[in-house]
């Protein structure tokens, strides 16, 4: 009988490395209390997390359960989005709904979903999108959890909140202007960098 994999396919073996190094430079820069400027290299190692995370939300890396979950939390630690947050907003909304906001369905993240827009050819403007991404994606995303107190989504999302907030109060404790600079900072860039990506992704492409 062959032994099952440690991991589905080999090349996600850089993903691992990818969330694995981007968090030990947070909680180095944090514990070692480097300069300030370290988060410009943090961000930028936060976008590909960000990208293993979205992957991971689609297609899961490994064979074992608990090892995605774990994964999950390393994310939600590194980028501040709870794994199960991303699968609701992303997995379960966009891409079911792709962009359509009406009684056929409701992309919560959709660039078409405002007052006055028009799909396809007449979006909300970007500075708005972004500036609103945050509120409603994950403000949807919580209602959802509400509404589905007993899914094994919302179990797994309130589970992450605990942990990774059990550590978020560890590190505050440990270097609170570490905290807000290495984590809480990148945390607000990327929520609101999620918004302006995907507007970019999706303004002016065929929607087949």
């Amino acid at each position: 009988m062959r032994a099952s994999p440690i991991i589905r396919y080999p090349i996600d073996i850089i993903s691992v490395l990818v969330v694995l190094s981007t968090l030990s430079i947070q909680l180095i820069a944090l514990t070692l209390n480097w300069p300030w400027y370290a988060v410009i290299l943090i961000l930028l190692m936060l976008r590909q997390v960000s990208l293993v995370e979205h992957n991971h939300a689609h297609l899961t890396i490994f064979p074992s359960r608990f090892a995605n979950i774990f994964l999950g939390w390393l994310c939600h630690l590194s980028t501040g989005v709870p794994l199960d947050t991303y699968r609701v907003h992303h997995v379960l909304s966009h891409h079911r709904y792709n962009n359509r906001f009406g009684s056929s369905g409701r992309d919560w993240s959709s660039i078409f979903g405002f007052r006055g827009t028009r799909l396809p050819d007449r979006p909300v403007g970007k500075a708005y999108y972004v500036a609103s991404f945050p509120f409603i994606a994950h403000g949807e995303t919580l209602l959802w959890f509400l509404r589905a107190p007993t899914s094994k989504l919302t179990q797994g999302f309130f589970i992450s909140m605990g942990i990774v907030g059990s550590a978020s109060v560890f590190l505050v404790w440990l270097n609170a202007a570490g905290f807000v600079t290495f984590f809480l900072l990148p945390w607000t860039v990327l929520l609101f960098g999620m918004g302006y990506n995907n507007y970019d992704h999706h303004i002016g492409c065929n929607m087949t």
